[in-house]
Order: structure tokens, then sequence, then C-alpha cells
């Protein structure tokens, strides 16, 4: 069998950046371009129980990313949006000189590279100036599952409710959808891409003029892609009780669907009415509302870190004085033992001289 070839590569080689919800199958969508020659860059996030495979994430773009949202009092399950704002202060700019470096170091002389964390979907404002600077050509990816999966998904794993899984899937989309409009990006859904998975990274590999052997492409989606890693099934959002209950999320849906079909006009306009009632619903109660309550939040967290390092240098003090009250007693105990055979010398000094008395009291007597 001979392979069948898929275009030859730009000469400054090609990225892939995979977008989507936590739990929709980014993983899975990193791990088969890594099998298909795509660097990771570098270090990655270990496996753990609810990603056993891996997670296949440069572990110091993860890391970049967290410490950014902390510094803002944020963490990956916030639900309000970033702010403009939140672009442009220290926090941000640190975060920039950081990636810049991450990306030097990790990706910029790969030929081919694939850059995967959910964050992100809200954070590619810090990576606009890498990309735009980039010897690569960029494709983002964005992988769409079924929202009342990923709410399955995130139950299990962190226990948060559907209505906050829904909040988060709607934010991470339309982010995701926001910054990348104009730029060169491809949707998949999951269930389709793992049911056709050869179809979509062939059209991934014709968009970026990659040349990847059709033998390989089939070698690497039987060696990673299974229905069995997709544990909780999809439903219809446009017949069944969750569509009424929560429209927002069903025209999402669908919308995000469609742009795999066609990245045209009308779905942008539905995306964007759909990001402006979430917009609006933000000002009114996760402002005035949910705000507060994560300021506290944070700034609990913020004094529960404070007072473990009270406690950890107390803890090093206490053990300090502990050492020290130990070489105290070493040296009072030692000073004991001197005095003690000081006192065996003494009183062996003083029968010596009972002794010479009793032997010149008699010859005195005699005398």
């Amino acid at each position: 069998m001979t392979d069948k070839k898929i275009h030859s590569p730009p000469a400054s080689g090609v990225g892939v950046v995979v977008l989507g919800m936590h739990r929709s199958g980014t993983s899975l969508t990193a791990h088969l371009l890594g099998r298909m020659g795509f660097s990771h860059g570098g270090p990655l996030v270990a496996p753990r129980g609810d990603n056993p495979l891996g997670y296949w994430e440069h572990a110091g773009v993860v890391d970049i990313h967290n410490r950014f949202l902390t510094a803002l009092g944020r963490r990956w399950d916030e639900p309000r949006a970033l702010s403009a704002e939140d672009f442009q202060g220290p926090a941000a700019e640190q975060a920039r000189a950081e990636i810049r470096s991450a990306f030097e170091e990790s990706f910029a002389n790969e030929p081919r590279w694939v850059l995967k964390d959910p964050r992100m979907c809200g954070l590619l404002p810090l990576w606009d100036e890498v990309f735009e600077t980039a010897a690569h050509e960029v494709l983002f990816f964005h992988v769409v599952r079924d929202p009342h999966a990923v709410a399955k998904s995130i139950e299990a794993r962190d226990g948060l409710s559907r209505e906050k899984s829904f909040l988060l899937w709607l934010r991470h989309n339309l982010d995701s959808e926001r910054h990348t409009r104009g730029r060169r990006r491809l949707w998949s859904g999951l269930e389709d891409f793992v049911a056709e998975p050869e179809a979509h990274l062939r059209r991934l590999c014709e968009s970026l003029g990659l040349e990847i052997p059709e033998q390989a492409l089939l070698a690497a989606c039987e060696e990673v892609i299974s229905p069995s890693h997709v544990h909780h099934a999809a439903v219809d959002w446009q017949s069944s009780a969750l569509g009424e209950a929560f429209p927002w999320v069903r025209d999402a849906h669908a919308a995000l669907l469609r742009l795999g079909r066609r990245d045209d006009g009308d779905t942008h306009r539905d995306l964007d009415r759909v990001a402006a009632v979430l917009a609006a619903a933000d000002r009114l109660f996760l402002a005035g509302l949910v705000g507060p309550v994560e300021a506290l939040r944070a700034e609990m967290i913020s004094d529960r870190a404070h007072l473990a390092a009270e406690a950890e240098e107390s803890t090093k003090y206490a053990l300090s004085l502990e050492a020290a009250l130990a070489d105290v007693k070493k040296y009072v105990k030692a000073l004991l033992e001197e005095l003690a055979k000081k006192d065996e010398y003494i009183l062996a000094q003083q029968a010596q001289i009972a002794e010479l008395r009793s032997r010149i009291e008699p010859s005195s007597a005699s005398a």
C-alpha cells in the first residue's frame, strides 16, 4: 500500500492551538496530533486519575496561566468574564513576558507544534503578540462537546452543579470564538470527531498545507481514538426539555456546530446575540451578587495562605528553639558531669588530707 500525501507544509513550520472547554476532548486531540509528529514543546502536566492517558499540556504554560489568574483573584472555574482592563495591568505584562520566553524556548524552533490548555479560551489576548510574530502558520482548532456531557463529566470530577458547568461551557466557547474570529480556524464537534477522526484530521492537514502520510494518519487514529474514551452521551437539545430550560446553551451549541460547516456572518450574529445576553446577565447578577462573594472567597484564600505561611514560620522558629534547648540541655549535662568529676576529685583530696592528719596527730601527741 502506497501512502497518500497531503500537500507540502510551509518552510516556516506550522502550529495548532487546540481550544475547547474542559472535559471536551482537547486532551485526546492534542494526544492525537502529538502521535502525528507535532511537538508538545516541553515537560507535560502529569496524568491523573481523571485523565490517565494524559492532558498533553505544557506544564510551564499552564503554570503561567494559573499564576495570572491567581494574580487577578480568579480560577479556571471563575464564572465572571475577564475584562479588557485585566489584560492591561502588571499581571498581564508579566504573563506576556513569561509566555514569550516559554514559546521561544519550547516552540519557536519546532517545525510542527501543538499547544493546548482550556484556559487559553479566555486568555488568548495574552498570546496575540507571540502568534502574530511567530514564524509558523498557526491554526486554531476548536473542539466543541455537547454541554450536557461536559456538565456530567465536570460533576463527576469536580462536583460542580450543572448550571455552573453550563455557564463555564458558554464562557469558554464564546470567548474562544470571539478571540479567533477572522483568524485561520477550524471547528469540530467531539462526537463527530470521534466517529470520523480521519476526515477531521485530513481537513486540518489540508488547511495547513501539511504533508502527513495517510498510513501514519490512520495508525494514529487507531492508536489514540476510542469511543470508550467518551463516557457521557450527548442529548438532543432541540427537542429535549434541556433546550427549553437553557435556551442560551441550546442556541450557542447549535451555532458552534454550524461553524464546522460554514464560518459565516449569520452564525456569528447568532453567537453575538447569546454573548450579549450573557454579558447583560453578568452586569446584572454576577458583578453585583457573585462578584462580592468571589472577592470575599479570594480574600479568604489569601488570608489562608498568609496564615499558612505564618504557621510555617512559627513551626520553623519552634523547631529552632527546640534545637537550641537541646543544645543547652547537652551543655548543662556536660557541666553537671564535669562538676560531678570535680566533686569526686575534691572528696578524694579531702580523704587524703584526713588520712595525713590522722598520721600527724598521733605523732604530735607522743612528742
